[in-house]
């Protein structure tokens, strides 16, 4: 592995300090973000943690939107005898999933016991950034970007279903508390264009945006983000930095799963049940001064009202 990458995660795992990994609140997280060339999206996300009673469970989820047609999700849990996914470790393992760290890159192997199975190879093309600390109610959870201008390349099959993989990605890796306050209001954004990358999360009132140009990644810390009913507007006045994103397909709706194996898994589920989530993607410009480039836009929207009870936050 890269000195960068080495110190990369160093400085993740100190920024969760304030949430150490034996909390029963504690859990940590990789993320790929993917807008491929035959105008799907992915995201591919691992994590593990103590979301319960039983420590060290991992979770896998799958989330695949095609330019057109009905999307596909996918979600597994395995208990902690099953997991290997130490904070500062460069290879996790989840059931019989692996995630690895390699030279500026990054291997994934899928394969669950629901017949999806996928291998890729992530390659990145710029450092990774400091780590940013979000902060509700004394919940305390860390973001960085560990590859923000990457390319994808691989293929996943499903059943009888089966695509190849090729195109543009950043990859989030976060840690600290499991769930912190969930908002409505909460997204996040990924712009993926041939030589540059623009990734905005927004935590309840917290807002950080990265922008990638020329293996150069900037904090953006004037990020303004505006929506309306069909239009998500980000703008940055220091920086010249204009994008407008509207869906352009109905919204492919997924579900965050909030508790952990056993009783706390069922009570959780009867008084609340999983929070929904939905995930669309947009082809539109991101404006950078007199520049005006074509992105590809994958965003991961705020949480919904409960599936089960309809319970929860709601816009």
């Amino acid at each position: 592995m890269s000195v960068g990458r080495l110190l990369f995660i160093a400085m993740a795992t100190s920024a969760c300090s304030s949430a150490p990994a034996d909390r029963l609140s504690y859990e940590r997280s990789w993320e790929v973000f993917a807008g491929l060339d035959n105008g799907a999206s992915l995201h591919v996300a691992l994590s593990a943690g103590n979301r319960g009673l039983r420590r060290g469970e991992g979770e896998i989820h799958w989330a695949y939107l095609p330019a057109k047609g009905a999307g596909l999700t996918f979600h597994e849990r395995h208990p902690p005898e099953l997991v290997e996914a130490v904070p500062n470790a460069d290879a996790w393992t989840i059931g019989q999933t692996r995630w690895e760290s390699v030279e500026d890159g990054l291997r994934i192997g899928i394969r669950t016991r629901g017949a999806l199975e996928g291998r890729f190879v992530v390659q990145g093309f710029a450092p990774p950034t400091d780590p940013t600390t979000f902060e509700a109610d004394s919940k305390h959870r860390s973001i960085a970007l560990s590859h923000p201008h990457a390319a994808i390349s691989g293929a996943w099959t499903a059943g009888s279903a089966s695509e190849i993989v090729k195109g543009r990605a950043v990859v989030l890796q976060a840690g600290g508390h499991a769930d912190g306050t969930r908002s409505a209001d909460d997204i996040v954004i990924h712009l993926m264009a041939s030589d540059a990358s623009l990734t905005v999360v927004k935590n309840g009132d917290d807002v950080v945006g990265w922008l990638t140009e020329g293996g150069l990644t900037q904090t953006l810390d004037d990020l303004h983000i505006d929506r309306d009913e069909d239009e998500t507007t980000l703008r940055s006045d220091k920086h010249a930095l204009l994008a407008r994103v509207v869906p352009r397909s109905g919204p492919l709706e997924r579900t965050e799963f909030a508790s952990a194996f056993g009783p706390e898994r069922w009570i959780a589920e009867t008084v609340g049940g999983p929070l929904s989530r939905s995930m669309w993607s947009s082809n539109t410009q991101l404006h950078l001064g007199q520049r005006a480039l074509p992105v590809r836009a994958l965003v991961l929207d705020g949480y919904g009202r409960s599936i089960k009870t309809g319970l929860g936050p709601s816009r």
